[in-house]
């Protein structure tokens, strides 16, 4: 955006790099954006969550019984709360800083003898409790599932050296298959 015709978008006082970002909500069975946010480079990806779903109560709404995959850039507990309240189902990768506790291990389903085990590798299912009592801007979310898996690259990039890596997804979704779970998370993109 060029900054004669937009100097709202330079303020240095405030911010370092001018500049805007373009939050998008994609719907992939349309594959249309459902809903965009455009503001200035100030307002962070959570901060962005808030002004196009948590702060509305309608948007809110028609997203009951809908799953959202959340990228890490949008982790927050307390967020996810609020989703949980709403009856918003959603997906993520887990943030390696948030506390977990183990409630459960849960039996993993293995390839069977002779077949291919596939591009994803359950390697753990595990109902936990992720955040911290003791976190005043963070919420304490219990019987969350974290499901761990080792995921092989794209076989073009396997041919320039990529190598598997491991992936810690975080969900309220118990009704789906551990790997699905994992394949989700993958399609965000």
């Amino acid at each position: 955006v060029s900054l004669l015709l937009s100097p709202w978008i330079k303020d240095s006082r405030v911010y370092r790099h001018p500049g805007v970002k373009f939050q998008i909500q994609y719907m992939p069975a349309l594959d249309l954006p459902e809903h965009i946010l455009l503001t200035d480079a100030r307002t962070n990806d959570c901060q962005g969550l808030d002004l196009s779903i948590l702060n509305s109560p309608s948007r809110l709404a028609e997203l009951r019984d809908h799953t959202l995959i959340i990228d890490l850039g949008y982790y927050s507990h307390r967020r996810f709360a609020a989703f949980l309240a709403a009856g918003v189902h959603f997906v993520t990768r887990w943030r390696h800083q948030a506390a977990v506790q183990v409630e459960d291990e849960l039996p993993v389903q293995h390839p069977l003898p002779g077949m291919a085990a596939g591009r994803i590798r359950v390697l753990r299912d595990q109902r936990v409790t992720v955040g911290s009592a003791n976190n005043r801007a963070g919420a304490v979310l219990k019987a969350l599932r974290l499901v761990t898996a080792s995921v092989d690259p794209l076989p073009q990039a396997a041919k320039h050296g990529a190598k598997p890596i491991e992936y810690r997804i975080l969900t309220d979704r118990w009704d789906i298959e551990a790997v699905d779970v994992i394949q989700i998370y993958l399609w965000r993109w």
